[in-house]
């Protein structure tokens, strides 16, 4: 089992580096078009008609894909104060277990429907109005909940890892 976790967390860790730079790449193609459009639209009286939706393209790619290296850092606030002081450490780890086992249920849900959104070869936005496959724009929300997965999964043999190390101990 521990193999397994070392598998899993190595896995996610490239591609949480990977995901990361591609968000950032997004972000400053985001700045910049939106820069050239107001540029083009106010000094040179001239509008890309692309722009918007490669502006929307990248603004999905930057959200989904960081949304899915935010919760593999596990960087969510949470108020932990009844839960430190009250709760035992037996308790701990089940709402722990419990809270994971949820997340990756949702995030198998959401993995499962935007699969079938990719497959639909007719879906088209009304928003999208560049000759390009809608699945670009739905492929981010798959690549990003597989990361929050792998986490998750990470997590639940993370602790069964760190269990079995107290028991031997």
């Amino acid at each position: 089992m521990r193999k397994t976790h070392e598998l899993v967390s190595y896995l996610a860790d490239i591609l949480d580096r990977i995901f990361w730079a591609a968000s950032f790449i997004a972000l400053v193609a985001m700045l910049f078009l939106g820069a050239m459009e107001i540029f083009s639209r106010f000094v040179l009286n001239r509008s890309f008609v692309w722009v918007p939706g490669m502006v929307i393209l990248c603004s999905n790619w930057l959200i989904f894909l960081g949304m899915g290296v935010y919760l593999h850092r596990r960087q969510n606030m949470e108020v932990a104060y009844f839960y430190n002081r009250f709760f035992t450490p037996r308790i701990k780890m089940i709402t722990d277990l419990t809270v994971e086992i949820f997340l990756a249920i949702i995030l198998a849900v959401f993995i499962k429907n935007t699969i079938l959104v990719i497959l639909m070869e007719q879906y088209q936005s009304s928003l999208i109005n560049l000759p390009i496959k809608a699945y670009w724009y739905t492929m981010p929300l798959l690549l990003g909940c597989t990361l929050a997965v792998l986490s998750r999964i990470q997590g639940i043999i993370g602790m069964y890892v760190e269990r079995e190390n107290q028991i031997s101990k």
